[in-house]
């Protein structure tokens, strides 16, 4: 994937140009003026609403849009974190603040820009309501932090594809965007007519709506697919593959977030898994996304199998999920079986992902081999393989 665009360790150029452009944008739908803003509220004005609803919409259709082709990570994308009741509280302080006072903060510093007084003294109490938020804001912190729900989308809500809620959403806009002008021409006897152009316009935002909804935004599998030729020199290159003895050291080093994800059959697992191991088949990949996108920076997650092909498609998906700190542990469970399976048969078995040592029950986790004593791996030298990796931080939001 080749956006969001990593333009530089520090582009401060292209931050000047976008806010330029967002202020001229707002300057030019009549955002500095007050009287346009609180307008909206008594539907004289539907200005506000048609330039935020707008943005909104585009934004969403390029976005979504640009994922379902591969051109841009949404996971690289900031999204703000919710936190439900404080957000609800918030929007409605806010929501009174821009009716009274006719600007929120951003549209403040546009007026204010422009020379107008009535800015000028609204941002400088959004200043001074910032610092006492700030002075006072550990009376309530627990509160200020409650109800978070991470990074929470619509159809994460829902429990829908995206593409339905693209849709929904494009509907939804003009929907509003006919509503208001019946109402404002009922009130205030304003002619309603609906241009040619902007019906085009509608039009155009549905049927990339629909082709958003149909292409589907990309899973796991078709991830792996736009980030492949990046990442597939280092698996043929051994590079995120651990041999037994480091992955024994990782699992008793203090310093190391270590999870291990057994991707076999239940009944693989049942047999025999390493100690504090997490079971998760391949095939749960999909369905487990949101918990594998939460490994950050400071967990090193390696994948195990019988042998490496399962292990090396799960190290795949890992990869797909944005998992900064993937492996896979070298040859396998039989790989780790013939260091530390002292007293185990050997049998002979042709698919290397078929369990190549005798068990005489299901013992899961309760035999040596599961958590070997360290000194076990103190004859046995190895190559480090493990760099923690800090994953790409998304950043950013509206001031």
């Amino acid at each position: 994937m080749s956006a969001p665009f990593l333009l530089g360790a520090d582009p401060w150029w292209l931050y000047i140009l976008i806010g330029m452009g967002f202020g001229i944008a707002l300057e030019a739908s009549g955002f500095g003026d007050s009287r346009k803003i609180a307008g909206q509220f008594y539907f004289r004005e539907n200005t506000v609403m048609k330039v935020m609803f707008t943005a909104i919409v585009v934004c969403m259709l390029l976005l979504h849009l640009f994922a379902a082709l591969g051109i841009i990570d949404l996971e690289l994308v900031f999204i703000n974190p919710t936190y439900l009741w404080p957000g609800i509280v918030g929007g409605l302080l806010m929501g009174v603040g821009f009716i009274i006072g006719g600007y929120c903060p951003g549209t403040s510093v546009v007026s204010m820009a422009t020379g107008k007084v009535d800015g000028a003294l609204f941002f400088l109490g959004i200043g001074t309501g910032a610092w006492l938020f700030g002075e006072t804001v550990p009376l309530w912190e627990p509160w200020w932090h409650s109800s978070y729900l991470g990074r929470f989308t619509l159809y994460d809500w829902l429990g829908v594809d995206a593409g339905v809620v693209v849709i929904a959403v494009v509907l939804l806009a003009i929907a509003f965007f006919t509503v208001a002008e019946l109402i404002r021409s009922k009130a205030y006897g304003v002619p309603f007519k609906i241009k040619p152009l902007h019906a085009g316009y509608a039009s155009a935002g549905l049927v990339v709506a629909v082709a958003v909804a149909l292409i589907g935004q990309p899973n796991l599998e078709k991830r792996w697919e736009f980030v492949a030729e990046r990442h597939l020199p280092r698996l043929q290159k051994g590079e995120v593959a651990v041999e037994p003895a480091e992955l024994m050291d990782l699992m008793h080093k203090d310093t190391v977030k270590l999870v291990v994800l057994d991707v076999r059959p239940e009944a693989d697992w049942n047999v025999f898994h390493l100690a504090d191991a997490r079971h998760l088949p391949l095939e749960s990949f999909e369905s487990a996304r949101k918990q594998l996108e939460a490994f950050g920076g400071d967990t090193v997650v390696v994948a195990v199998s019988n042998g490496e092909r399962l292990a090396k498609r799960a190290w795949q998906l890992l990869v797909a999920a944005g998992v900064p700190n993937a492996y896979y542990l070298q040859g396998g469970l039989n790989n780790w079986l013939e260091h530390y399976g002292q007293g185990l048969e050997k049998i002979k078995v042709e698919d290397e992902e078929k369990l190549a040592f005798k068990f005489r029950s299901a013992v899961g986790a309760n035999h040596p081999a599961a958590n070997p004593e360290l000194h076990h791996g103190a004859k046995l030298s190895y190559k480090p393989k493990v760099k923690l990796r800090k994953r790409i931080k998304a950043a950013g939001g509206c001031g």
